[in-house]
């Protein structure tokens, strides 16, 4: 998994908790567990994270088959509805 900032596509450092691999991971079991999905989250099946700044304050969460997630707790309001048409595009 590789952690990029989104708007200078730098590696964001792995001294901060954002920067690190299993921040995102549990990131997505929360988005899996706020939709009310039983599966188990494809943690292992993230390739990338783009983490936002303050002109654009959302965090993508990258899947190795191209689907986008957005981390609900830091990104806006809008995240969730997003996450949402995503599962029910899946399923």
């Amino acid at each position: 998994m590789k952690i990029f900032k989104k708007c200078t596509g730098e590696i964001y450092p792995k001294e901060y908790e954002l920067g690190k691999e299993e921040y995102w991971k549990e990131r997505l079991c929360e988005i899996y567990r706020n939709h009310g999905i039983k599966t188990l989250a494809p943690t292992e099946e993230i390739r990338m994270v783009l983490i936002g700044d303050p002109s654009y304050p959302a965090n993508i969460i990258i899947m190795k088959d191209g689907t986008e997630f957005y981390d609900e707790l830091n990104s806006p309001k809008w995240a969730f509805e997003i996450n949402k048409k995503v599962f029910n595009n899946k399923g």
